[in-house]
């Protein structure tokens, strides 16, 4: 992860001097639901922005995702995941601009046992969430997005009874990002 991000920075300074380059940073929620439970989800992102493109990387910390009993023991499964988002945003109508972009993350999926003294579970996973929405100027450097994706998971497989799908859901987020620097 630590490696993508820094090829990403290098290749992103050869950019032409002409582009009007910034830094961004970001913040926000989703929400999505799974196997019947509505689960949130919180992260910040940062990166560069240049013209109509920006790009860099986010972490996200999901709540309870899933929630099952196994012979009495009572257990949720939540996510853990981080790594890099680009999208491309056009103007619409006034302060509306319409973007489009994917998110490509690692991380883990955490079984915690309600049952004290039982060890949490861990389990490697990775997503994708392609996404489309709208974004609102709300100042030069300040953007409110509502966006929608869909998530796709790979990689989990070792919590039964559940599977890739069963992560998978249409995700809902609303984010704001400030741009830093020239824009």
């Amino acid at each position: 992860m630590r490696q993508a991000i820094v090829i990403g920075v290098f290749l992103l300074s050869f950019l032409p001097a002409q582009a009007q380059r910034s830094w961004w940073a970001s913040a926000g929620a989703e929400i999505a639901e799974t196997q019947g439970l509505i689960g949130w989800a919180y992260g910040a992102g940062g990166g560069f922005a240049w013209d109509r493109v920006y790009a860099g990387g986010f972490i996200t910390q999901t709540t309870d995702l899933l929630k099952a009993q196994e012979v009495g023991n009572d257990y949720a499964v939540s996510l853990q995941l981080g790594g890099l988002t680009a999208a491309y945003h056009r103007p619409a109508a006034g302060p509306v601009e319409v973007t489009a972009g994917l998110r490509l993350g690692l991380g883990r999926a955490v079984r915690r046992w309600k049952t004290p003294g039982i060890l949490p579970d861990r389990d490697a996973i990775f997503a994708a969430v392609p996404f489309v929405g709208v974004e609102v100027v709300i100042a030069p450097p300040v953007r409110l997005s509502l966006c929608t994706g869909l998530r796709i998971f790979g990689g989990f497989d070792q919590i039964e009874p559940y599977d890739n799908g069963d992560l998978s859901a249409l995700v809902n987020s609303l984010n704001i990002r400030v741009n830093f620097g020239r824009r």
